[in-house]
């Protein structure tokens, strides 16, 4: 197998576990979230802009940026040791990233994306759908949502997540575990 092979299957390897290789130390020490991977094309909004800018790696993004990528695109966003990994043909909207004083939360409007949330320091972090929610305390998962079928996949593959639909209902989901919302 020549070497490019071996380097695709590692690469896809990789990604397909939700592992990563994560330089901590690049990461802004302002605080802000920034573009840690970029594969393909990438696109921000910011808040209040109907026009979308291009992403590059390293770019900084803000609270309020709605995420875009294309097809065979991926972003990572790294935030205060936390990994947002987020795949092709998705939209998703940093609504309000976790402080000391405040709890996080990021909307997906579609698509598909892994969550390694940690430091939460007694607060909430939320990934929200149009239909349900999954509360997170400090752990890994993933969400899913169909805006054309309206429905929201979630998997959890460390820790517990909290799933909550539209009505209110909740369940308490643990590692390995998957739930379906429609």
């Amino acid at each position: 197998m020549n070497h490019k092979i071996k380097i695709a299957l590692i690469a896809l390897s990789l990604s397909m576990t939700g592992s990563s290789i994560v330089l901590l130390s690049q990461e802004s020490k302002t605080g802000n979230a920034k573009v840690n991977f970029l594969l393909g094309k990438a696109h921000v909004q910011k808040p209040g802009k109907n026009s979308w800018e291009p992403l590059k790696s390293n770019d900084p993004v803000y609270e309020g940026d709605l995420i875009s990528t294309g097809n065979g695109s991926r972003v990572t966003v790294l935030y205060r040791g936390s990994e947002f990994k987020i795949q092709q043909n998705s939209k998703i909207r940093l609504t309000s990233l976790h402080e000391e004083s405040k709890n996080g939360r990021l909307e997906i409007d579609q698509g598909f994306a892994w969550f390694k949330i940690v430091n939460l320091k007694g607060k909430k972090f939320d990934v929200a759908t149009s239909n349900s929610t999954a509360g997170v305390r400090g752990t890994s998962f993933s969400v899913s949502y169909d805006p054309k079928t309206k429905d929201s996949s979630f998997c959890t593959c460390e820790g517990k997540v909290t799933i909550s639909d539209s009505n209110g209902k909740e369940i308490l989901q643990e590692k390995g575990k998957g739930t379906i919302v429609f």
